[in-house]
């Protein structure tokens, strides 16, 4: 075996062996000067110190030279922790021509790592746009419905009261009075839809209902009363005993049960909701299930289009929750979402809660 032969059998062998290797060249070369030692050649003092430094000399770069090829690999891998420490996370490692199976193990394990570590921060990224979005729109569409209605009831109110100003103005004639009167009677009708509007508005923002009557009944309200005056039957089905959650998982739970409604509005066509709300040991579960149209639940997976799929895995995401639907085409829709509750006690919030709250709420 040639040199060169040596040194690429030598870079195969993993990290262990080439440690042996050098310690075997370390016993190997004091046994040989033991032995010549032992056979009584006839040098001199000095010749006998030279040999002595000139073996220890060789023995030394050898084994630096074993060392050093058996560590090189572990140098680049170490060399491209601290890269990734420093937060370069689009450095992947590279195996080194001297690593051993193991060491290449170790470096496929931290790129894959890293390839999980960049999906990941990809979909933070995707999901923080989308919740800016989320909230852009949310600020938009109360901005239009301020403008739109509230404004324009607001508008209508101050006109009739400069119209019963003119009227007083005028002499409270019995014409006048009656006229008053009338106008005051819309004034007050004007008063009471803007006072609905502004309700429901308010109510939109966040849902009080889970502040005064708690999760089970703010549910039980929600769709009964949102299914119930479009038509639509809904059987509410209650399992496990009632526990205090955590703030963010009843505000969750509420605005998926909304969006969950609002698809069911618009595109299900279905005449029966059957919804069961289940308390179990490890978290807390929703299934609505109803008998509508269906839909290729599948290929809206895949192309993000019609039910806004992404954005209620999404919201159930931040929570360590799970979503998933099931649906075909004239077979109804089945939608289960479930929250865990292990991970926080059950009347604090979790960890960085207040952001997600925020997040939730928009």
């Amino acid at each position: 075996m040639d040199v060169k032969s040596f040194v690429s059998w030598f870079k195969k062998l993993d990290t262990a062996r080439k440690i042996f290797l050098a310690n075997l060249f370390i016993i190997l070369f004091w046994c040989s000067l033991v032995f010549l030692g032992m056979r009584g050649l006839p040098l001199t003092h000095t010749q006998w110190v030279i040999l002595v430094l000139l073996f220890a000399v060789g023995a030394l770069w050898l084994t630096s030279w074993f060392v050093t090829m058996a560590l090189a690999p572990l140098r680049s891998l170490s060399h491209a922790m601290d890269r990734v420490a420093k937060g370069d996370l689009t450095f992947r490692a590279s195996n080194h021509p001297a690593a051993g199976p193991l060491v290449n193990l170790c470096v496929s394990s931290l790129n894959q790592m890293l390839d999980v570590l960049d999906k990941e921060r990809q979909k933070s990224r995707l999901l923080s746009e989308r919740l800016i979005f989320a909230q852009e729109e949310e600020r938009r569409r109360i901005a239009r419905d301020l403008h739109d209605e509230t404004m324009q009831g607001l508008t209508t109110l101050r006109m009739q009261i400069e119209e019963v100003e003119i009227l007083m103005a005028a002499g409270l004639t019995p014409l006048n009075l009656k006229a008053c009167k009338t106008t005051l009677s819309n004034l007050k009708q004007v008063a009471d839809q803007e006072l609905k509007e502004l309700r429901h508005l308010v109510f939109n923002l966040r849902p009080m209902l889970l502040d005064d009557m708690g999760l089970k009944q703010a549910l039980l309200s929600l769709f009964r009363e949102e299914l119930g005056k479009n038509g639509i039957r809904t059987d509410f089905s209650i399992e496990g005993t009632e526990v205090q959650l955590s703030d963010a998982i009843e505000v969750a739970l509420y605005r998926l049960s909304q969006e969950i409604i609002a698809n069911i509005l618009k595109h299900a066509k279905a005449t029966k909701v059957s919804v069961n709300l289940s308390f179990q040991p490890n978290g807390i579960k929703l299934v609505v299930q109803d008998n509508g149209i269906g839909f290729n639940a599948a290929a809206a997976r895949i192309n993000n289009q019609g039910m806004g799929l992404l954005g209620m895995a999404e919201r159930a995401s931040l929570l360590s929750g799970t979503f998933e639907i099931q649906s075909s085409p004239n077979r109804g829709t089945k939608v289960e979402s479930f929250f865990p509750t292990a991970a926080f006690s059950s009347h604090t919030d979790p960890p960085g809660s207040d952001s997600l709250k925020n997040k939730i709420y928009d």
